[in-house]
């Protein structure tokens, strides 16, 4: 039973099964499931899971359009948080090439730097 559902699951076609009780059905097809999606995995982004969900799909239950309302406001939120370390990568990288550029006229100056800064 275990291979039939594993080709089934290969193949992408419907297997019907059929067995006594008692001889273990369930555990088979969870076990070769599992196997199968060990071997095969399915990754579904949240972009993607966005895309076919739409919060205009009356149709569909209120929790399953707050599922998916939450899980885009989470991903924008990692994306953001993300992009707030690069930036602040960013800013410590510049303040410190601005600080071994002031280093080095300084040094080339004989310490004395005048730093002119100003505005219209």
């Amino acid at each position: 039973l275990m291979t039939a559902v594993y080709d089934a699951l290969t193949r992408g076609s419907v297997g019907i099964f059929e067995s006594p009780t008692g001889t273990g059905k369930s555990l088979s097809i969870i076990c070769s499931s599992l196997r199968w999606l060990k071997e095969n995995p399915v990754y579904v982004s949240v972009d993607e899971e966005a895309e076919h969900v739409k919060p205009e799909d009356e149709d569909l239950p209120a929790w399953v359009l707050d599922h998916v309302k939450k899980r885009a406001n989470e991903a924008a939120k990692r994306a953001e948080e993300r992009e707030r370390e690069r930036l602040g990568r960013a800013r410590e990288r510049m303040a410190a090439q601005a600080k071994e550029r002031k280093a080095k006229m300084s040094k080339r100056a004989g310490g004395n730097v005048l730093v002119i800064c100003g505005s219209k």
